[in-house]
Protein backbone atom coordinates (compact mmCIF):
# COMPACT_ATOMS: atom_id res chain seq x y z
CA UNK A 1 0.00 0.00 0.00
CA UNK A 2 2.95 2.46 0.57
CA UNK A 3 4.13 1.85 -2.66
CA UNK A 4 0.94 2.75 -4.32
CA UNK A 5 0.67 5.79 -2.52
CA UNK A 6 4.17 6.73 -3.06
CA UNK A 7 3.57 6.22 -6.74
CA UNK A 8 0.23 8.07 -6.73
CA UNK A 9 1.72 11.12 -5.30
CA UNK A 10 5.01 11.43 -6.56
CA UNK A 11 6.14 13.26 -9.25
CA UNK A 12 7.74 10.90 -11.50
CA UNK A 13 9.85 7.50 -11.17
CA UNK A 14 12.88 9.12 -9.51
CA UNK A 15 10.95 10.74 -6.43
CA UNK A 16 9.59 7.81 -5.48
CA UNK A 17 12.50 5.59 -5.24
CA UNK A 18 14.25 8.51 -3.17
CA UNK A 19 10.57 8.95 -1.09
CA UNK A 20 11.18 4.53 -0.45
CA UNK A 21 14.83 5.35 0.42
CA UNK A 22 14.15 7.66 2.81
CA UNK A 23 11.55 5.93 3.97
CA UNK A 24 10.05 9.57 4.59
CA UNK A 25 6.11 9.56 3.95
CA UNK A 26 5.78 12.97 5.40
CA UNK A 27 7.41 14.84 2.00
CA UNK A 28 4.27 13.46 -0.12
CA UNK A 29 2.21 16.24 -0.39
CA UNK A 30 4.89 19.50 -0.83
CA UNK A 31 7.56 17.23 -2.83
CA UNK A 32 9.12 19.22 -5.43
CA UNK A 33 13.14 17.81 -6.22
CA UNK A 34 14.84 18.34 -9.33
CA UNK A 35 15.21 15.28 -11.03
CA UNK A 36 18.40 12.94 -10.87
CA UNK A 37 20.22 10.03 -12.55
CA UNK A 38 18.44 7.40 -10.77
CA UNK A 39 20.67 4.29 -9.26
CA UNK A 40 19.40 1.70 -7.38
CA UNK A 41 21.67 0.06 -4.29
CA UNK A 42 21.44 -3.93 -3.13
CA UNK A 43 19.15 -2.27 -0.38
CA UNK A 44 16.48 -0.44 -3.01
CA UNK A 45 16.88 -3.74 -5.17
CA UNK A 46 15.76 -6.27 -2.15
CA UNK A 47 12.94 -3.27 -0.83
CA UNK A 48 11.42 -3.49 -4.03
CA UNK A 49 11.63 -7.36 -4.75
CA UNK A 50 10.09 -7.51 -1.54
CA UNK A 51 7.11 -5.24 -2.10
CA UNK A 52 6.74 -7.22 -5.65
CA UNK A 53 6.71 -10.61 -3.70
CA UNK A 54 9.41 -11.77 -6.03
CA UNK A 55 12.80 -14.04 -5.09
CA UNK A 56 16.19 -11.98 -6.61
CA UNK A 57 19.36 -13.68 -6.30
CA UNK A 58 22.13 -11.49 -4.60
CA UNK A 59 24.06 -12.85 -7.65
CA UNK A 60 21.37 -10.60 -10.08
CA UNK A 61 21.02 -7.24 -8.08
CA UNK A 62 23.76 -5.71 -9.80
CA UNK A 63 22.43 -6.22 -13.54
CA UNK A 64 19.06 -5.65 -12.02
CA UNK A 65 20.32 -2.31 -10.67
CA UNK A 66 21.73 -1.14 -13.60
CA UNK A 67 18.36 -2.62 -15.89
CA UNK A 68 15.70 -0.71 -13.19
CA UNK A 69 18.05 2.06 -13.22
CA UNK A 70 18.26 2.52 -17.34
CA UNK A 71 14.62 2.35 -17.11
CA UNK A 72 14.09 4.66 -14.19
CA UNK A 73 16.00 7.46 -16.78
CA UNK A 74 14.58 6.60 -19.99
CA UNK A 75 10.81 7.49 -17.88
CA UNK A 76 12.36 10.43 -16.53
CA UNK A 77 13.20 11.70 -20.09
CA UNK A 78 10.28 10.85 -21.56
CA UNK A 79 8.36 13.03 -18.55
CA UNK A 80 10.47 16.00 -19.48
CA UNK A 81 9.02 16.09 -22.94
CA UNK A 82 6.42 18.50 -23.55
CA UNK A 83 3.11 17.23 -24.83
CA UNK A 84 0.79 20.53 -24.34
CA UNK A 85 0.16 20.90 -27.87
CA UNK A 86 0.09 16.86 -28.87
CA UNK A 87 -3.36 15.49 -29.35
CA UNK A 88 -4.41 12.19 -27.94
CA UNK A 89 -4.24 9.16 -30.32
CA UNK A 90 -5.90 5.68 -29.78
CA UNK A 91 -3.24 3.97 -31.92
CA UNK A 92 -0.08 5.30 -33.96
CA UNK A 93 -1.23 4.28 -37.21
CA UNK A 94 -4.51 6.61 -37.81
CA UNK A 95 -6.11 3.28 -37.87
CA UNK A 96 -9.89 2.13 -37.44
CA UNK A 97 -10.76 -0.89 -36.32
CA UNK A 98 -13.28 -2.67 -38.62
CA UNK A 99 -16.39 -4.13 -36.60
CA UNK A 100 -18.47 -6.75 -37.85
CA UNK A 101 -22.56 -6.17 -38.03
CA UNK A 102 -24.13 -6.93 -34.67
CA UNK A 103 -26.69 -10.00 -35.66
CA UNK A 104 -27.97 -12.63 -33.42
CA UNK A 105 -26.73 -15.77 -34.85
CA UNK A 106 -27.83 -18.41 -32.28
CA UNK A 107 -31.13 -19.34 -31.77
CA UNK A 108 -32.60 -18.58 -28.22
CA UNK A 109 -32.50 -21.67 -25.54
CA UNK A 110 -34.00 -19.68 -22.66
CA UNK A 111 -36.48 -22.06 -21.98
CA UNK A 112 -34.16 -25.07 -22.52
CA UNK A 113 -31.76 -23.85 -19.62
CA UNK A 114 -34.27 -22.72 -17.35
CA UNK A 115 -35.66 -26.27 -17.72
CA UNK A 116 -32.24 -27.62 -16.25
CA UNK A 117 -30.88 -25.25 -13.81
CA UNK A 118 -31.38 -26.33 -10.14
CA UNK A 119 -33.27 -23.32 -8.96
CA UNK A 120 -35.58 -20.38 -11.39
CA UNK A 121 -37.71 -17.67 -10.55
CA UNK A 122 -39.76 -15.55 -13.01
CA UNK A 123 -37.41 -16.56 -15.58
CA UNK A 124 -34.32 -15.90 -13.70
CA UNK A 125 -31.57 -18.27 -12.24
CA UNK A 126 -31.57 -18.20 -8.25
CA UNK A 127 -27.96 -19.35 -6.67
CA UNK A 128 -27.71 -19.29 -2.86
CA UNK A 129 -26.54 -16.21 -1.00
CA UNK A 130 -22.76 -15.37 -0.21
CA UNK A 131 -22.44 -12.37 1.07
CA UNK A 132 -24.52 -11.47 4.10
Amino acid sequence: MISLTVYRQAHCISDAILILRSGNLSVLPSINMKRVSMSLDQNDIAKLARLARINVAESDTAELSQRIGDILNMVDAMQAVDTTNVVPMANPHDATQRLRADEVNEINQREHFQKIAPQTADGLYLVPQVIE
